[in-house]
């Protein structure tokens, strides 16, 4: 027992405090944004920031659970590198347009949802996009850190994501702008949420430039895809119902064709039910 105190003193140790700065860096922005700005603004982000949020959280909490229980007999088996780059690229496929669209529609999408009043929320979303598709394929891979029991890494990289986050807002609210707040907070966002990405893939042992072609090559698909709401977007005279409709139907003819990547997660998730797991 007082072996298994001393190797797993760094869960308690490193985590717990990781653990208290993460939450405090998903809610010291909204109470920064009040003080700086009115409460309209706080409402805009608020609305934006949770609706964007909420989903990915959703899905990703789900395969981070699962991936969690594969990933540690991955590792004492050696396979931890191609679990880990299966999930990224399914996770890729999974976020990557959606993302995309949003950066494109996304003012467009809440007026049409929530009316007019509400498209500042949309620009926030559509700024927020980017750091939300990076955070979606981080979020569940960031597990590998305490398989491979490296809590005092991962504390390391809270801070730096803790720090990111206040010293954006600060900035924003100190020139008086809320979009360069947001901006900041994207922009600082896919700083630390690409490096944990980078060293989740060096710690696994993959080949870095393996991943990237793979994410040049969903990025010339999504972009494909794109063209045509960025073509309806561009012609101001049409009503958003008409923007919205195109994207859905790109989103569901998307999804269709890449249906194999999505049954293969939710079998990977079935298979990992208590007693379900093969030895």
């Amino acid at each position: 027992m007082w072996a298994g105190v001393r190797r797993h003193r760094k869960f308690p140790l490193f985590s717990s405090w990781g653990a208290l700065i993460n939450t405090a860096s998903w809610q010291l922005p909204v109470l920064m944004l009040g003080a700086f700005f009115s409460p309209a603004i706080v409402g805009f982000y608020s609305m934006g920031f949770r609706l964007i949020q909420m989903p990915l959280s959703l899905i990703g909490g789900a395969v981070s659970q699962a991936f969690f229980q594969r990933g540690a007999e991955a590792h004492s088996s050696g396979d931890l590198g191609r679990l880990v780059e299966g999930l990224f690229n399914r996770m890729l496929i999974i976020g990557l347009l959606p993302s995309m669209i949003l950066m494109v529609i996304g003012a467009d999408l809440f007026a049409f949802v929530f009316g007019a009043e509400w498209r500042e929320a949309g620009v926030f979303t559509q700024i927020l996009a980017p750091w939300a598709l990076i955070w979606f394929l981080s979020s569940p891979l960031s597990t590998v850190y305490a398989i491979q029991e490296r809590q005092k890494e991962e504390l390391v990289i809270h801070g730096s994501i803790f720090v990111t986050r206040i010293s954006a807002i600060a900035i924003g609210g100190v020139l008086g702008s809320p979009r360069t707040a947001v901006a900041l907070f994207t922009a600082g966002g896919m700083l630390a949420y690409g490096y944990l990405l980078y060293t989740i893939f060096v710690y696994s042992g993959l080949n870095l430039r393996d991943q990237l072609k793979q994410v040049i090559k969903q990025l010339a698909i999504g972009f494909a895809y794109l063209i045509p709401v960025l073509i309806v977007s561009a012609l101001t005279q049409l009503p958003e119902i008409v923007i919205f409709i195109l994207s859905a139907a790109l989103l569901a003819l998307f999804y269709f064709q890449n249906k194999g990547f999505l049954m293969q997660i939710k079998q990977s998730n079935s298979s990992l039910k208590p007693g379900a797991i093969q030895k």
